[in-house]
């Protein structure tokens, strides 16, 4: 039996529109960038739900602006978040920023960077993004600094209106294989 041209072809449209229709609710809300990717607070304060929307609990309240934090999923207008301790929850996008800030979360040197003489908690700023340059700030861990620029090890930062380098192993809110400059 044959099927008449005029319903095969209105199938055809019907599917088409369909799939049309459904690729775009999919895409409704997506940012399109990259997943993970790094970002910062934009307020003084915000919550950090369970869910993704207002009428989930509450499970923190951030009250740190351009504190990093790493998105690894989105929902719509949401974003899940991890922070340096692992915690995760879910923050309207509204109240994040593409700027990018690190936190300082240790103080390992090399061979050449253990003459300077160190307490546990803080880490070496040098004027250079090397072993042997000089050490212009002590920053303690827990800091959040701009981040300016990252090489291949180093990264520049800026604190207290000093700009400045810190081995990128000691930050968090950077990937390794991170290398720009803004």
């Amino acid at each position: 039996m044959r099927i008449p041209r005029s319903k095969t072809t209105f199938e055809v449209i019907f599917i088409a529109i369909n799939i049309i229709f459904q690729l775009n609710i999919a895409a409704q809300g997506k940012s399109e960038l990259p997943i993970p990717r790094f970002v910062s607070i934009k307020s003084d304060e915000i919550n950090l739900r369970s869910g993704p929307g207002n009428s989930y609990p509450i499970k923190f309240i951030y009250k740190f602006k351009s504190y990093p934090l790493e998105v690894i999923a989105e929902f719509e207008h949401w974003r899940l978040v991890k922070d340096n301790e692992g915690s995760q929850g879910w923050v309207h996008q509204s109240l994040l920023s593409g700027s990018r800030y690190v936190l300082i979360k240790d103080n390992k040197l090399t061979e050449k960077e253990l003459k300077f003489q160190t307490l546990k908690n803080q880490a070496i700023i040098f004027r250079l993004p090397d072993e042997i340059s000089h050490p212009i700030l002590m920053a303690e861990i827990g800091v959040v600094a701009k981040i300016k620029k990252c090489l291949e090890h180093w990264c520049q930062i800026e604190l207290e209106k000093k700009r400045g380098w810190i081995k990128k192993i000691n930050l968090w809110g950077v990937y390794e294989y991170e290398l720009f400059d803004k």
